[in-house]
């Protein structure tokens, strides 16, 4: 069902329409000639003094790592020679070998995903994850420790911390409580006592998410976790209600004070256009210093994507603020109108890699490098094709003078971990590189993307939306999880039998 946005094979060609754009070799400026000779000078064009994870990845002319799929020993076994899923616990490994097996097999992944949704929708007790410990613990050990954090602040906190300690910048955390629109024309409105109480209680769980995130982590909000009334204003573009907006501002401001940033998730079609006019106003306020605090989340698979981007670069421009841009392909088509969602995963795809190179290179539908707003970017997505142009690009524009500003990769906790784990081997290989991008290169840190995990906490029951969600995602996606699977196995195989690394 929703395949056609699922991670695509790496041997993809670049969009036709774009394969010039993604030839950096046509960017003729002077100062880039002049930078890449001078780091061509200065460089050294031997193998890095990179880390074990991370020396197998090619070099080109600079002496500098290359994204775009590991290479391979020139031994008799022509083994991979890096390791993508190293960094991964024996548990998680063993955790992604059952669940790819379940979502490769269409028997047995369509009765799990029925099942799930038969929990998810009953209101029988026995079937409440929350009151039934048996229930509990048989999905905690399936499905939620894979993909999320925990239900208590300790276990929360060690499970962020056992994220950071493999290599990610950082983490992205969302609180699980949500609702969800199956009748567009469906009465949200609740009473002004339910409907205080209901903000107040998103704000204590947003709040509480903050507390357990550090400086430079994000915290993931979804708008209509604050109840029936906002989310019958979202549906009908009415202004935000007087304590929603006093909640968001105690939200900015503390993560503000505490040097952590915000997320603002995509929605159903029925809320997103308002959400877009609201995180607007909240990034107009709030996104005026050195780093925008606010990003708002732009879905690819929508055929009007480019033009929303578009808009929002223009006001950005016009009245001198930072616009936060997350791009995903989408995770709501099940709702959503589909004659507004592409026709195709290849049209998809090419969205999401068009929104993604143009923004790099700041020229965006008729806006030029020289009128381009500020911006903060946030690529999140499991296609190794996508990231795989889109760090390559990121380096070659940062190597050849043209800023194209920091550059954030993230992925949701349990899914794609090969692909993450490449990132951060060729992440790693960038910062202990001889070249401009090491610690001695002129460039420094700042010039190399960061990778985050997403994940989502609550108890297993506030969470079954959530999950119910990645099972019908992992159900489009068997391509990355046979890839996911293979190596997943390679791994695994490796540490039995103790392979040199």
């Amino acid at each position: 069902m929703m395949a056609f946005y699922s991670v695509s094979a790496l041997t993809r060609p670049i969009m036709g329409s774009r394969r010039s754009l993604f030839c950096l070799s046509r960017l003729k400026t002077s100062n880039a000639l002049i930078a890449i000779n001078t780091i061509r000078n200065n460089s050294s064009s031997t193998a890095s003094a990179a880390s074990p994870l991370s020396t197998s990845y090619a070099k080109d002319a600079v002496g500098l790592p290359t994204l775009g799929g590991p290479t391979k020993n020139n031994n008799e076994q022509n083994t991979p020679s890096i390791w993508p899923l190293q960094r991964l616990t024996t548990a998680a490994l063993l955790r992604t070998i059952f669940l790819s097996r379940l979502f490769t097999s269409p028997k047995l992944s369509s009765f799990g995903l029925k099942l799930l949704q038969g929990i998810t929708n009953s209101h029988q007790p026995f079937l409440d994850p929350d009151r039934n410990w048996l229930l509990n613990r048989i999905l905690r050990a399936v499905i939620y420790n894979n993909f999320c954090s925990g239900a208590e602040p300790l276990e929360i906190r060690r499970t962020l911390a056992s994220i950071k300690n493999v290599g990610y910048a950082g983490v992205i955390l969302t609180y699980a409580r949500e609702i969800v629109v199956n009748h567009l024309g469906e009465d949200n409105l609740d009473s002004d006592q339910v409907a205080a109480q209901q903000i107040q209680q998103w704000l204590d769980g947003n709040m509480q998410t903050l507390s357990m995130i550090d400086p430079g982590d994000y915290l993931a909000i979804k708008y209509t976790g604050a109840g029936g009334r906002v989310a019958s204003a979202l549906t009908t573009g009415e202004k935000p209600p007087k304590q929603f907006q006093e909640a968001m501002d105690k939200l900015c401001q503390q993560a503000q004070a505490q040097g952590s940033r915000i997320i603002v998730d995509a929605e159903q079609q029925a809320y997103q256009s308002t959400i877009d006019e609201w995180t607007v106003d909240v990034m107009r306020k709030y996104n005026r210093g050195k780093e925008a605090l606010v990003l708002n989340t732009y879905q690819s698979y929508l055929k009007a994507s480019r033009k929303i981007i578009r808009d929002h670069l223009a006001r950005a421009q016009k009245e001198g603020w930072t616009l936060g841009i997350k791009v995903v392909r989408g995770a709501y088509i099940s709702n959503d109108i589909r004659e507004r969602i592409h026709d195709t995963k290849a049209e998809t795809d090419a969205s999401y890699n068009g929104i993604a190179h143009d923004l790099l290179v700041r020229s965006f539908d008729g806006i030029t490098r020289k009128d381009f707003p500020k911006i903060q970017l946030f690529l999140a997505g499991h296609n190794a094709d996508s990231i795989h142009k889109a760090a390559q690009l990121h380096r070659d524009l940062t190597l050849q003078g043209l800023n194209p500003g920091a550059l954030e990769f993230g992925q949701l906790h349990g899914m794609a971990d090969h692909v993450s784990g490449e990132l951060l081997a060729y992440i790693d290989s960038l910062r202990e590189s001889k070249g401009p991008f090491g610690k001695q290169g002129a460039l420094g840190h700042e010039a190399i993307p960061r990778a985050y995990k997403c994940a989502t906490w609550g108890t297993v029951r506030e969470c079954l939306g959530f999950l119910t969600r990645r099972a019908v995602e992992n159900q489009g996606a068997a391509e990355r999880l046979q890839d996911g699977l293979a190596e997943a196995k390679r791994e695994l195989k490796a540490r039995i039998f103790r392979t040199p690394r």
